[in-house]
């Protein structure tokens, strides 16, 4: 005992240095572990609720692509019913399409009478259940709204959107949706942690299960929704310790059954009406504590080491979550390319940092959406990638691009004309990959620069002014590409208050037809007419053609005029056949940009069977520069028109542009000469290149017309030349279809005397 406490006694301070290195140790292990413990419980809190906004973001991206093609699917019903006065009709038209073409697994169409067809044209009956679900007074036109456990056909869930004919609601429009593997596997290829994730309804329906977890103590909890916000418990009388909401993000501790478990949860952002949920048992956090807790304290100095490690370890682990979520709210994920917020962010720090002069490009291609009907979203997307890459090899280093939505990029580069040649480039580089690849639609860039000036650098003012020189793109012009200049804002300003009003002028009717009368010059006698459009305002001013169809065709409105038009003239011949006159052809222009829609045939075809209109008495009116650049489509169109019957003028021949080798192919009826030859007709040349053309549509076998006449000369010289038609002013000028009517249009004798 005494060798003892003399040993001690003469190592105290040893023995003193041990016990504070001892306790040096131990504070540095509690540290350690109390550290290890609140940074579990930081980490995982953080990793979950980043699981969860990540697979919200995957699951949002995913419903709003699909929401545009259901409200596509209901106004697309809405349409074709309005045409064939047929809900039924429409719905097993098009409901097909949706499932074979689109990403629906099934489709329905639900009428406010209780009828549901189904997407191979079955009639099924509907609950009152079911309907109470889908049908609310609330819906709007143009949204769409997520429905879960409906009982129908083997989809999840549906993406129900309202059809409108007018100002009534004839019914919903449902594309079945299931969650497909793939987005299963992006969502867990961003899960942090070995947990259950839960897509659910706002009835506490568990829509979709992505389970990396063993644990199946919450698999198949159906109510779970209504557990964690304290509608329900299931086998428990424990109270609560937390809830959750569907319109905000966040963490809470639940407790249930005797076990505490973690939830983090966040909204999904386009409809607010599900959550994406995480759930993990709140015993789990501290395995790894628990697996070191056993090690002894002998072994501390590895202990700290591996402290160290870990928070080095950590330290690397944050940087790769940064990154992974840099990606995704910086980086397109279709393109590779920069996010709009990120590339507004760069460049603002680019402009600021320099005086360099810079430009805006905005890019995109003419009428993409038809590529994507025509040939797939799969296809289109292939364009857009490869669109991007080429634009991307064309930069430079420091200089960005930025995907702005579907084809449509934004540039910031240091040379406006080197990014002129490149766009140039790159069209011919995408033609010959759709050639490659069997895409007829023709491929075109356009594209708006704006520079950046002294005073200003502002790239969101930059970027808006570079749109609307994109927008106002002469889509004709060899190289639709268009500098901003500051005299562009008149345009821009007239060109905007059109477009404002255009949805809002056809529905008041102030889209007017105005005839111009074509005469037979053999017979002098009325041989037909010519509609044309005049947009009157409710005031009485009037916008001029010149003013509002250059805009109309940029934007693609011309379409949808159009097609007014030929309904218009329609009704317009049956009200005049009911009211006993006689009836002429009534020539209808068609634009350039109606006959690249890949449903135009079938279209024209609707309205005139929908009017009952005879083929003889309307004529579909082409300029002949609308053959240039894909002759061969067009020759199939005009062929399919032939087919039914419909008559083809081909307008403004001689214009300028003419190729007798495209006229020998093109099938049509009614060879409109244009009046550039009146200026010549009084030399040797013009009359002999006249009468040549009026003998070259005769031994063709189709009517000749010659525009622009305007005095009795003219008219003898076509009658001497053999010349049956003629319109001009020298008979009228274009006026309104009830002027016209009372001035040249005559009771049909037979008609009186049945009368």
């Amino acid at each position: 005992m005494n060798r003892i406490k003399s040993f001690i006694k003469n190592n105290t301070d040893t023995f003193r240095l041990m016990a504070l290195l001892i306790l040096i140790v131990v504070l540095l292990f509690v540290f350690h572990v109390v550290s290890f413990y609140r940074m579990a419980q930081v980490e995982i809190r953080d990793d979950m609720k980043q699981d969860v906004k990540v697979a919200a973001g995957i699951f949002d991206r995913r419903i709003s692509d699909l929401g545009q093609l259901a409200r596509q699917g209901a106004l697309s019903i809405a349409r074709v019913s309005e045409e064939h006065d047929s809900v039924e009709f429409a719905a097993t038209k098009l409901l097909d399409t949706y499932t074979s073409v689109y990403q629906f697994k099934d489709c329905y169409f639900v009428t406010a009478d209780n009828k549901m067809y189904m997407h191979n044209g079955q009639l099924i009956p509907v609950s009152d259940e079911q309907m109470e679900s889908i049908w609310s007074d609330e819906d709007a036109p143009d949204t769409y709204k997520l429905l879960s456990g409906m009982g129908i056909g083997g989809s999840g869930f549906y993406l129900a959107s309202p059809s409108y004919a007018g100002d009534k609601k004839i019914g919903y429009f449902l594309g079945g949706l299931v969650l497909s593997d793939s987005f299963k596997e992006e969502a867990a290829s961003f899960m942090e942690l070995d947990s259950n994730l839960f897509i659910i309804d706002a009835n506490g329906n568990v829509m979709a299960e992505i389970d990396k977890a063993e644990d199946d103590r919450f698999y198949d909890l159906k109510n779970l929704y209504s557990y964690m916000t304290g509608g329900y418990i299931v086998d428990s009388d424990e109270p609560l310790d937390g809830c959750f909401s569907r319109s905000d993000d966040g963490y809470k501790i639940i407790s249930f059954e005797g076990q505490e478990y973690a939830a983090a949860y966040a909204a999904v952002g386009s409809t607010r009406e599900c959550n994406i949920v995480s759930i993990l048992r709140k015993d789990d956090f501290l395995m790894s504590f628990v697996a070191q807790r056993g090690e002894e304290i002998s072994i501390m100095a590895i202990d700290v080491f591996i402290i160290f490690i870990t928070v080095f370890c950590m330290f690397f682990h944050t940087l790769r979550k940064e990154k992974i979520l840099e990606e995704a709210l910086c980086y397109d994920s279709l393109t590779g390319t920069l996010t709009r917020e990120y590339f507004k962010k760069s460049a603002t720090e680019i402009l600021s940092g320099n005086k360099m002069n810079y430009c805006v490009g905005v890019i995109d291609i003419i009428g993409f959406r038809y590529i994507n009907e025509l040939f797939g979203r799969e296809r289109g997307n292939e364009i857009i990638k490869l669109l991007a890459e080429l634009i991307t090899e064309s930069i430079g280093s420091k200089e960005l691009v930025a995907r702005r939505h579907a084809e449509c990029f934004e540039v910031l580069v240091a040379d406006a004309d080197s990014l002129k040649l490149s766009i140039i480039a790159i069209s011919e580089k995408l033609k010959a990959f759709a050639v490659n690849v069997d895409v007829t639609y023709p491929v075109i860039l356009r594209a708006g620069i704006a520079r950046t000036t002294a005073k200003n650098r502002d790239i969101m003012d930059l970027v808006d002014k570079a749109n609307a020189a994109r927008k106002a793109v002469n889509p004709k012009l060899d190289v639709p590409i268009m500098d901003y200049e500051d005299v562009m804002q008149a345009d821009i300003r007239q060109r905007e208050e059109i477009e404002a009003a255009q949805e809002a002028a056809m529905e008041h009717g102030e889209f007017k037809v105005f005839l111009q009368p074509k005469m037979n010059v053999q017979k002098n006698e009325l041989a037909g007419a010519e509609a044309l459009v005049r947009w009157i305002k409710v005031d009485g001013t009037m916008v001029y053609p010149d003013e509002f169809m250059p805009v109309f065709e940029s934007n693609g409105f011309v379409e949808k005029l159009d097609f007014y038009m030929l309904d218009q003239v329609c009704k317009m011949q049956k009200r005049l056949g009911e009211e006993g006159y006689e009836l002429v052809p009534i020539s209808v222009n068609q634009s350039q940009m109606l006959l690249k829609n890949p449903n135009y045939v079938e279209k024209v075809m609707g309205v005139l069977k929908a009017n009952d209109t005879p083929r003889e008495l309307i004529e579909l009116e082409l300029t002949e520069t609308a053959f240039f650049g894909d002759t061969e489509r067009m020759v199939d169109i005009m062929n399919r028109l032939r087919s039914e019957k419909c008559r083809i003028d081909i307008d403004d021949f001689g214009s300028g542009y003419s190729s007798l080798n495209m006229i020998k192919d093109i099938p049509f009826d009614i060879l409109k000469i244009d009046r550039m030859f009146f200026s010549d007709s009084n030399s040797g040349t013009g009359k002999i290149i006249l009468e040549k053309i009026v003998e070259m549509a005769q031994a063709m076998g189709v009517d000749c017309i010659c525009e622009g006449v305007e005095t009795k000369e003219q008219e003898e010289l076509l009658r001497k030349i053999g010349c049956k038609y003629a319109q001009g002013y020298l008979y009228s000028k274009p006026i309104p279809m009830d002027e016209f009517i009372e001035k040249f249009m005559k009771k049909d004798p037979s008609a009186k005397a049945s009368g």
